[in-house]
């Protein structure tokens, strides 16, 4: 397999001015998305509560560079990513961060606690530690014209070409206008990172010791209440599961009560 190239990568920050005691927060985007999606609502709203916040685009997502090798990103590669932001966040505050991960940045944030030190870590709609199997059966047998398409064409971009279908995918409760906006911001993602969360790049959450917080989505039709408790259940935690929303929970209506949530359990730490 050929060796990726070192990408410039995006990582946005906002906070507070002044030091601070609490930990810094790193957000992790899932599938198709960037740092743009923290910046919209969640990275204002914990800047306001005293939270130096960060947010990386993964290599190929928003402004980060290899969009063009995207395709053939492999998890570890987007865990070096995570790892480089992290790697940052220690030299300028002195902290490890408290990982945020929506999606599959919450698979990426399992696999990153598992061999790196953080202050804590929350799933947001996560993909569980067993990865994107029960997921992809799901999508199969509901469209599988799309997954066939997206199996030639290497290409999981198929899975969201259209807003119409970026929309049924992921969200429940949002408008329209905010949609097409969106769907501006998604790119392409990793064929290979996808295969390689169907069968083989599982976490092992006996081996993580650092608090962590799960939350979902009531009409998340990607990872639906069964999978996010199941995933409480092995970081023996209790998930807390958000009525009437979907599988976006830091972007579709509702996401105040998401961050407010979020921010009690840091309180905690």
């Amino acid at each position: 397999m050929l060796k990726m190239p070192e990408f410039k990568l995006e990582i946005i920050q906002s906070g507070p001015k002044r030091k601070t005691k609490k930990p810094p927060l790193l957000f992790i985007h899932g599938m198709f998305h960037g740092a743009w999606c923290w910046k919209e609502h969640f990275m204002p709203y914990f800047s306001k509560q005293g939270y130096t916040c960060y947010a990386v685009s993964l290599r190929g997502h928003g402004k980060s560079e290899g969009k063009e090798t995207v395709w053939r990103a492999t998890v570890n590669d987007y865990l070096k990513d995570i790892h480089r932001a992290a790697e940052q966040i220690l030299r300028e505050t002195g902290k490890h961060p408290v990982l945020i991960g929506h999606s599959m940045g919450g698979i990426l944030s399992q696999l990153y606690i598992e061999k790196y030190p953080a202050a804590g870590c929350v799933l947001l709609a996560s993909v569980p530690p067993w990865g994107l199997m029960p997921v992809t059966l799901r999508v199969i047998k509901k469209t599988p014209l799309l997954f066939l398409k997206i199996n030639l064409k290497l290409n999981m971009f198929e899975f969201v070409k259209t807003p119409a279908l970026f929309k049924k995918a992921f969200f429940y409760a949002i408008s329209n206008r905010k949609i097409i906006k969106y769907h501006k911001l998604i790119s392409n993602d990793s064929y290979l990172a996808f295969m390689q969360l169907i069968f083989y790049k599982f976490s092992s959450p006996s081996k993580i010791s650092i608090p962590v917080a799960v939350f979902g989505g009531e009409k998340d039709s990607l990872l639906p209440t069964p999978g996010i408790n199941g995933t409480a259940k092995a970081y023996k935690s209790e998930a807390e599961i958000f009525q009437n929303m979907g599988h976006e929970l830091m972007l579709e209506d509702g996401h105040e009560n998401v961050a407010t949530s979020i921010y009690n359990w840091l309180k905690k730490l």
